[in-house]
């Protein structure tokens, strides 16, 4: 069993760093943008599981946790790429707050 949780494990590692070289590769404005995008599908993902039957309820709020967890994952590649690019002006600012 634990052979099959560390292969299991294995394929997310890797299907999260794919998903995060993609969205590190974007610029910043696309990446807002889908990170708006999948938080708006997961949140109507959420609210159909609520009017559905339990087949229905299930794959719905499977989905939403999926497109939540790829909102998650394009934020925070958001985040790093726009530290990144403020990273050149942001070091002497830091440095200068060292001395005072």
């Amino acid at each position: 069993m634990s052979g099959l949780l560390a292969v299991l494990g294995e394929w997310v590692w890797n299907q999260t760093m794919g998903v995060w070289n993609t969205f590190t590769a974007m610029g910043g404005a696309p990446l807002l943008g889908l990170t708006a995008l999948f938080g708006f599908a997961g949140r109507l993902m959420s609210r159909l599981a609520c009017c559905g039957g339990r087949m229905l309820r299930v794959a719905a709020l499977t989905a939403a946790t999926f497109l939540w967890a790829l909102g998650v994952v394009a934020s925070l590649a958001w985040m790093w790429t726009m530290l990144l690019s403020r990273i050149p002006w942001l070091l002497p600012l830091v440095g200068s707050l060292g001395s005072l």
